[in-house]
């Protein structure tokens, strides 16, 4: 009797073991092809992520200040890149969500006689998003129209106009500028006439796209000047 169990436990044996090798088999083929898998589709994804972002860089370093491209510009007059500011200084603090201002108030308070000569100088803006990009700009050709643009990280742009600012003393952002999106970059410029009479100073602001949007008429109609 001892025999005979001894040959089907050997029969048995000899059953189970391979089929218990085919399932391992079986099972460990599908859980790498299974891995394997989710490994490429995440490789490719992120391959796809960072094409992305690298074509977005290209893109980016590749814009020119090129004044055909721009959507609003005045035909009657030619643009050049141009730097000015004398009654502000803005810098954008190390956070990149607040910007200080200092401000000469005696200068301003001889555009708008009810600006306090004695207002502190120095002055604090402070924003929800990160800040990408900031710049001073006397619109026209003097202090009238002089604003403190702000690109933010979503790609618009919003201001502070200078002497309403500081004639309320109320420092802030006065909200977004038009219906500006994907802007990534601006130009501090000088229009001139092309008949050679007349100039002023003004700021384009550049998209993604590379398309051109002259500011002065956008703040201009934002009726706080």
């Amino acid at each position: 009797m001892e025999k005979k169990s001894n040959k089907g436990l050997v029969i048995s044996l000899i059953i189970i073991i391979p089929i218990c090798c085919i399932l391992g088999f079986i099972g460990g083929d599908i859980f790498y092809n299974k891995e394997h898998k989710e490994v490429k589709t995440e490789t490719k994804t992120e391959a796809k992520k960072e094409e992305y972002n690298n074509k977005d860089e290209i893109n980016l370093n590749n814009l020119e200040f090129n004044v055909d491209k721009c959507q609003n510009c005045d035909s009657n007059m030619n643009y050049f890149i141009f730097q000015s500011g004398s009654f502000a200084t803005a810098t954008l603090n190390e956070n990149r969500k607040s910007v200080a201002l200092f401000l000469d108030y005696n200068e301003l308070s001889k555009f708008d006689p009810n600006i306090n000569k004695n207002s502190n100088a120095q002055q604090e803006i402070a924003f929800d998003q990160t800040i990408e990009d900031i710049v001073y700009v006397e619109f026209g050709q003097d202090a009238t129209y002089g604003t403190i643009l702000y690109l933010l990280n979503d790609g618009t742009v919003e201001y502070t106009p200078l002497l309403k600012a500081a004639k309320e003393n109320n420092f802030k952002s006065y909200g977004k500028l038009g219906n500006l999106k994907d802007i990534v970059k601006f130009y501090k410029t000088m229009s001139e006439s092309k008949s050679g009479v007349g100039a002023a100073n003004t700021c384009l602001a550049q998209s993604k796209d590379g398309s051109l949007y002259d500011l002065s008429s956008i703040i201009e109609s934002t009726n706080n000047y």
